[in-house]
């Protein structure tokens, strides 16, 4: 092979090299974020991600209250705009998730930045107040 061909090879390898890794990156850190279909209720997802300790508890104008539970980073090792975001609706039950609450805020209708964050509870509060 004469060496521009070479370099046009390589040239034009390496960069699809690098954006098929790119592609595949996000796809992983999509996936590890992503609930399982089996995940149903606040118990099965705490199983599911044992280690949540972020939970909120927030009010809509109706009255219904709802906790969401703060997930990882979608991105870990980039600058992620929001971590992922897990509802719950009073008895437990998963209502919607977002995997990045930065770029993609709306999770069952609520805009999830402008949630007040004094609103923290404890994941033994969180489990409490589905139980109540």
């Amino acid at each position: 092979m004469k060496k521009s061909h070479r370099s046009i090879l390589i040239a034009v390898l390496v960069p699809l090299g690098m954006v098929g890794g790119w592609l595949g990156y996000i796809q992983w850190c999509w996936y590890r974020v992503t609930p399982p279909n089996a995940v149903k209720t606040l118990d099965q997802f705490l199983e599911w991600r044992p280690r949540t300790t972020a939970f909120h508890k927030i009010q809509i104008k109706d009255g219904s209250e709802f906790v969401f539970a703060r997930g990882p980073s979608v991105m870990p090792g980039m600058l992620a705009s929001g971590p992922a975001i897990y509802l719950f609706d009073e008895s437990g039950r998963f209502v919607d998730w977002t995997g990045d609450s930065g770029d993609i805020p709306y999770v069952n209708g609520f805009v999830m930045p402008n949630i007040s964050i004094p609103n923290i509870i404890t994941r033994k509060e969180a489990l409490e107040f589905i139980r109540k």
